[in-house]
Order: structure tokens, then sequence, then C-alpha cells
């Protein structure tokens, strides 16, 4: 690994950071009813999104909303959703894309 190589995924760590941090603003700001199940897991989003029904879904992060568990999704076309654990889906809001 070259020291130019170690420079840009610092870079593209820094990057991810800010637009993590934007997002989880906006999830705050769209989804201020919800809580994070526990703060570090739920500030993490879940990559491999196989683990929630919701159609086309991007990312996911573990939330708890009007008292039941689940996650809160972003779908391909912008739409911020809960799905709780027994895979029931409500639309929060819309992102801005």
């Amino acid at each position: 690994m070259k020291l130019d190589e170690i420079k840009r995924m610092r870079e593209i760590g820094e990057e991810y950071e800010k637009l993590l941090d934007s997002l989880l603003n906006l999830i705050f700001q769209k989804a201020s009813n919800c809580l994070a199940l526990e703060l570090d897991d739920s500030l993490t989003p879940i990559f491999a999104t196989t683990q929630v029904k919701t159609p086309n879904s991007l990312l996911a992060f573990p939330y708890k909303c009007n008292g039941k568990i689940g996650y809160i999704v972003i779908t391909e076309d912008g739409k911020l959703v809960f799905e709780d654990e027994e895979g029931n889906i409500i639309q929060i809001g819309d992102i801005n894309i």
C-alpha cells in the first residue's frame, strides 16, 4: 500500500463522516419522535439491507419509534420510512434528492 492511498483513505473517511452527520441530522428533523436504540449502533447505517422488508432500501438505522423497535430506512426513491420488527412500514417523510 502506498502513502497516497492511505491519505486518500483518510480523505474518504472525513467525507463519509460529514455525509453521515448531515444524514443523521436530517433523520432527527424528520423523525423527531424516534430514538436511536443504542447510540453507537444507531449512528452506523446497515449497508446490507436484506434484514429489512422495505423495497428498494439503501440504508437502515436501528431506531425505536412510537414505542416500537425497528429500523429507519432510506429508499432509493428518497423515502424515509420506519419498519418495525414485524415488517410494518410507515412513511416518515421524504429526503430531497
